[in-house]
């Protein structure tokens, strides 16, 4: 994503959270002269709320990236953990559609004491976590349209044109349980046509029926766009994500260092600059200490090809009162802005 404006946020709790990778993204982009606003927030949820743990950030959006200080590390200037509760008040318990027991956080509390800088006009957004097709981190595509609207309130962060995931296989639909195309909703949904390789075909898009399954990608991207719409936002956002697992190149990444990898084929990737993606496939697993077995993975090289077969994009616009989520290819992925 070529952007001027840049937010990175990584999920996950202590321990579960691919911080490498987002290392390896703030210091890709930070070098970049075009960049004239970054910033990088870890949230994880805690008892239907969310935390922030770290802040990096330009304050001076006149300033080009490549001039920025350099920052050593994510725990270099590490601030405290912001309480759940001082985040949100009025918490309380009830019951969900499914009569299921959930937290519901409140009001939100506007924080004041950070005073980002944010910068003029919309930004991109690029989200780190471990994930399935199921979830992000510990987020269903439900819960982390909801966080991040509430994310954005509470910290008036400006529109997000562009949202990218940095997610494992939350591009691909479940086999199984898995978010459904509403009966009896004007919402429509179009996918691109593709062999059975995934290779996207030359023809239409195709409208998925009603109770045709939707990838993560898919049911975020709408709920989302509804928040937006709801605060009454111009609603044109566009996310993009993979259907196969996902990784970001950095000395300190377990998947591609040095010492004990967790891959098979690290020598694969050894050429790539810090920030790179790559593709990592399930691949057999290894002893570890205290029995706990140690999962190992394939890793494969991005290219033209590997990017259209297994690249997934999406846009929801809303068209003379329709609400669509359209998949693109991957020349409809830039713009002028985001060229």
């Amino acid at each position: 994503m070529k952007v001027k404006n840049i937010l990175i946020l990584s999920l996950g709790g202590t321990g579960n959270a691919p911080v490498a990778s987002a290392k390896g993204l703030f210091d890709k982009y930070s070098a970049r002269p075009n960049v004239k606003f970054i910033a990088w927030f870890h949230l994880h949820k805690e008892g239907g709320n969310y935390t922030r743990r770290q802040l990096y950030r330009n304050p001076d959006s006149e300033v080009d990236a490549s001039k920025l200080p350099e920052f050593a590390s994510f725990g270099n200037a590490e601030l405290g953990a912001i309480d759940a509760k001082d985040f949100y008040e009025g918490a309380r318990k009830e019951k969900d559609d499914s009569n299921k027991v959930v937290t519901v956080p409140g009001k939100i509390v506007p924080q004041t004491g950070d005073n980002v800088i944010w910068p003029e006009g919309s930004m991109g957004a690029i989200i780190v976590a471990h994930g399935s097709v199921s979830s992000a981190g510990t987020l269903s595509s439900t819960q982390l349209a909801d966080m991040l609207s509430k994310f954005r309130t509470a910290y008036k962060v400006p529109s997000l044109k562009k949202i990218v995931f940095d997610v494992c296989s939350v591009g691909r639909v479940s086999e199984h349980v898995a978010p459904k195309v509403p009966v009896g909703d004007d919402r429509k949904f179009f996918v691109v046509d593709r062999d059975e390789d995934g290779v996207p075909r030359e023809s239409p898009a195709i409208e998925l029926v009603a109770g045709g399954k939707l990838s993560f990608l898919q049911d975020f991207l709408y709920k989302y766009g509804e928040h937006c719409r709801l605060a009454g936002e111009d609603v044109d956002v566009k996310v993009a994500g993979w259907d196969e697992g996902v990784s970001v190149y950095h000395p300190d990444n377990e998947l591609n260092r040095k010492v004990e990898p967790t891959s098979i084929n690290r020598d694969i990737v050894e050429g790539l600059k810090v920030g790179q993606k790559y593709l990592a496939e399930r691949s057999g697993e290894r002893p570890g200490l205290n029995d706990v077995s140690v999962p190992l993975y394939k890793l494969k090289l991005i290219n033209s090809e590997v990017r259209n077969e297994h690249k997934r994009m999406y846009n929801y616009v809303i068209t003379s009162g329709v609400r669509t989520v359209t998949e693109l290819r991957l020349d409809c992925w830039h713009d002028l802005e985001f060229a």
